[in-house]
């Protein structure tokens, strides 16, 4: 299937066997005259690319015609990186390549007798010219004639065409496995895909069919491709297009170990892949509302709608592996993403502030999607001094992960969420992303419900009211230490979080005991604000029946969720408080107790300095 939807993608191309290269060293003949110029330029400047000829190069000798790397082109031999020392055996290869490489050349001239371009070329080989000292052999060489590249000419095209497809065919015709037609069979892939283009530790270049044990073969054939028949057009045309897909920004995604590409049977306008990594607000509230709601229609889909395709590709030395394929209906994928983005959204507490209400989380603005990356690096550790996660502590595999929850809808990894506690109870951080991977888990893995994007008021879950409430009591000592003009070197979340994760009824009792005497101090500076945080404990209280005395993995990921929900609730109260203060025309009238009047802009500040880092 991979390979017809590979094939379709470029049917109406014509194939002439050459990739995109960056040319180095440009040979320029004018008559008798010969000159050889560096075309290398610095990273990062602009190089001249050219399409030149390309075929599968293993140790054998395999010259392409007319443009080559310096050993073929010069007998430049390989040389030790370090000492820049050459090797016997290296430089009589070198030789050999140059004598492949000539005699190619002549091949295609005595089959195009009196072409000026060709004449020039035999020339040009039976010509001694002296080297530049920094030429390396594996520097691509090009050849240009009179202002023309002699390896474009359309005889040298086509005589490279028919030379690659002769000695890539199995001498026999069958029933192409792609096509489903009668043709003459391919014994090996033509083209490989180039070295780098899938993540992998082996640096070569990977087939995409390849046979050669019994085991990977059918009833042990393995000859050639026999038990994959592929015509030289269709193995030509796949390979191609897979080519094209993966050096195309637009249409891959890379990761560690594997690369993944995507394409669709027509055109599309938006790039619904690309806010994986790239959220945009506007395609994401399309992508929510295409949401597909029991009841509201079908999901039978007709021959005609368009189609998405998605390979997630890895390598096995020089074997490419394909550890993901997708063929579906491009409906199906945009209700996953949408459901992919409505599963880890979280309500921003920093985002811009109104006073305007939006009833519909799907149409509120400071609702916020993280890329891909983002989350996994969340799961990293936090590195405080740097104020940044240390890429290094990733986990491996968790991008893959996630790319593959998103795109199938299925749930991310089943050890990431005690991962993700496990980093949050070390770093006391706790953050946006952090907040998302936690609602990711527990709604696709636990079904939490989709509205825990912001602070449920409502929700008489004993792990997350039990969040809430230490949430509350942090704000009451933070409170009270700025009435009384004190700085606190070490909070109760500093001391006590962790504990509060895992076994709240320990802690709860004697912080909320403790928080009697800082309420008192409170009330004598500002009664309203007392009353009510008094008045949320005493509600968080009424819905919590009985303080757990342990919480199991999941509970622990709620009890977070609760209390980064409050803490978040208080720093969009109070920043929109302020907001509201600085738009009144004359001084601001006195508030009512409410949770506007739990804190000021400093309080906030204090309340959530990981926050305040990356607002």
């Amino acid at each position: 299937m991979l390979l017809q939807r590979l094939t379709e993608r470029v049917a109406h191309q014509e194939h002439s066997y050459t990739k995109p290269a960056t040319i180095k060293w440009a040979v320029f003949l004018d008559g008798d005259h010969t000159e050889i110029q560096d075309l290398r330029v610095p990273k990062g400047q602009p190089a001249l690319r050219l399409a030149v000829p390309t075929s599968t190069r293993t140790v054998a000798i395999a010259p392409c015609l007319l443009a080559d790397n310096a050993q073929y082109v010069f007998g430049v031999p390989k040389a030790d990186p370090k000492t820049g020392e050459v090797k016997d055996k290296d430089a009589a290869r070198a030789a050999k390549c140059r004598t492949a490489f000539a005699d190619l050349a002549r091949q295609w001239a005595v089959a195009n007798p009196g072409d000026p371009t060709a004449e020039a070329v035999v020339r040009f080989l039976d010509t001694t010219i002296d080297l530049p000292a920094d030429m390396a052999a594996g520097d691509l060489v090009a050849i240009s004639i009179d202002g023309q590249w002699a390896h474009q000419h359309p005889s040298a095209l086509q005589f490279w065409a028919d030379r690659v497809s002769d000695s890539k065919g199995a001498g026999n015709t069958g029933l192409c496995l792609v096509c489903g037609h009668e043709r003459s069979l391919l014994a090996t892939v033509p083209i490989s895909i180039a070295m780098g283009a899938i993540p992998a530790k082996q640096a070569k270049s990977t087939q995409l069919v390849s046979v050669n044990t019994a085991a990977q073969g059918r009833a042990g054939v393995t000859a050639g491709l026999a038990a994959t028949p592929l015509c030289e057009r269709c193995g030509t045309a796949a390979t191609t297009s897979l080519g094209e897909l993966l050096a195309d920004p637009k249409h891959r995604r890379r990761a560690d170990t594997a690369v993944t590409v995507w394409w669709t049977r027509e055109p599309v306008k938006r790039n619904h892949f690309g806010n994986l990594d790239d959220p945009q607000p506007e395609d994401i509230a399309n992508l929510i509302g295409k949401i597909f709601k029991p009841g509201t229609g079908t999901t039978e889909y007709s021959a005609d709608v368009n189609k998405f395709y998605s390979a997630t590709l890895g390598a096995n030395s020089s074997r490419v592996v394909v550890c993901d394929w997708i063929d579906v209906p491009l409906p199906v994928i945009e209700d996953c993403l949408g459901r992919w983005f409505r599963d880890h959204r979280y309500l921003d507490p920093w985002s811009p502030h109104t006073t305007q209400k939006y009833p519909d989380p799907d149409t509120d603005p400071r609702y916020q999607a993280y890329p891909i990356w983002r989350l996994t690096l969340a799961c990293a550790r936090w590195v405080k001094a740097e104020k940044k996660y240390h890429p290094k502590s990733v986990p491996e595999g968790l991008d893959e992960a996630l790319l593959h929850s998103a795109l199938h809808g299925t749930p991310p990894p089943a050890w990431m969420l005690p991962r993700l506690l496990t980093r949050i109870r070390a770093d006391r951080r706790i953050d946006g992303p952090r907040t998302a991977l936690l609602r990711l888990a527990l709604t696709r893995h636990h079904s939490q419900e989709h509205g825990m994007s912001g602070l449920d008021p409502d929700a008489n879950d004993p792990a997350y009211m039990c969040g809430r409430l230490f949430a509350t009591l942090a704000a009451v000592q933070r409170r009270a230490a700025k009435d009384t003009g004190r700085t606190v070197n070490t909070t109760i979340t500093d001391k006590y979080f962790g504990t509060a994760m895992s076994s709240p009824a320990t802690v709860l009792a004697n912080l909320r005991a403790g928080a009697e005497n800082h309420l008192r101090i409170i009330r004598r500076r500002n009664q309203p604000t007392a009353n009510a945080l008094e008045a949320r404990m005493r509600d968080i209280y009424q819905h919590l029946n009985d303080v757990p005395l342990l919480l199991t993995v999941p509970e622990q990921g709620r009890f977070v969720l609760g209390y980064e929900h409050q803490r978040a609730a208080d720093i969009t109260a109070a920043l929109a408080y302020k907001a509201a203060k600085e738009q009144a025309a004359g001084p601001a009238e006195p508030q009512p107790a409410g949770a506007g009047a739990l804190f000021d802009v400093s309080d906030v500040i204090e309340a959530a300095p990981a926050d305040a880092e990356t607002a």
